[in-house]
């Protein structure tokens, strides 16, 4: 997770450049949920867009961020 966190400076300056990057979207979405911030939902959300392939893995990551966070209702959308 350390190194995930260490990349977030690079990712974020991907998506200046290109703010429809799949690629810096998933993995920034990827470390915020698994650092437990919720900011990384809306990131997720926008790999499903762009992506529509992506759906499943990114309800998987959605649904067991929620599912852990004690978010029932939310987790059930994903």
């Amino acid at each position: 997770v350390e190194d995930g966190k260490a990349a977030l400076p690079h990712l974020y300056r991907v998506l200046e450049s290109d703010a429809d990057h799949v690629g810096a979207h998933f993995e920034i979405g990827r470390i915020l949920l698994s650092e437990d911030d919720a900011e990384g939902v809306k990131h997720l959300e926008k790999v499903m867009t762009l992506a529509p392939p992506s759906l499943v893995t990114c309800n998987e990551l959605l649904y067991n961020f929620f599912q852990n966070n004690g978010d029932e209702e939310t987790a059930r959308r994903y």
